[in-house]
């Protein structure tokens, strides 16, 4: 079952490789679009010549990410026949797919922090975060928990005390640590 899963996963990890330039060729363009449409609500001044109106900063910038996206489109489609076959092949392959297995792993990680956060609060949550984090990016050999958890929380006070004392930004406490102090 794990290497049925495991070729679902490589195979999913091949097309996520071939396509993802693609893709965001693709965003980027139909992004572009979209704000390219939104620069026609700009307000027009009579008078002034197309430098000096408010729209044409926005218009250049939208006009050059839409140019660049749809290249990267073509670029990457040219390219893909060719590369999808030599990817299937390649030992890289495999070892782009734990690193992006790690990747994914890490995303949730810090879903799973903000999730937390209200939760629990900024400190023991981003304790947590960060030893999980450390856990997951070295190897099974070289890892040190107690190590992790000392560098956890020494990074996780100072933030909250940074944010608090010189940004003046209260991080959350958590709804857990607000029933318990009443407030």
């Amino acid at each position: 079952m794990k290497s049925k899963i495991d070729s679902v996963f490589y195979r999913a990890e091949i097309y996520f490789s071939a396509y993802k330039l693609m893709a965001l060729g693709l965003i980027i363009a139909l992004v572009s679009i979209f704000m390219l449409i939104q620069t026609s609500d700009y307000v027009q001044a009579g008078g002034l010549n197309v430098v000096d109106n408010a729209a044409f900063a926005p218009r250049l910038i939208y006009t050059v990410l839409l140019i660049l996206g749809i290249l990267i489109f073509i670029q990457e489609l040219l390219r893909n026949k060719a590369l999808r076959k030599e990817i299937l092949n390649s030992a890289v392959a495999k070892e782009t797919v734990a690193g992006n297995q790690k990747s994914l792993i890490v995303l949730g990680s810090i879903l799973l922090f903000i999730l937390l956060m209200t939760q629990i609060g900024f400190i023991l949550s981003s304790i947590i975060y960060l030893i999980s984090n450390m856990i997951i990016m070295n190897s099974k050999a070289s890892r040190n928990v107690k190590m992790y958890a000392i560098i956890a929380v020494i990074v996780a006070v100072v933030v909250y005390f940074c944010f608090k004392e010189f940004i003046y930004v209260n991080l959350p406490i958590g709804a857990l640590f607000k029933a318990v102090l009443g407030r």
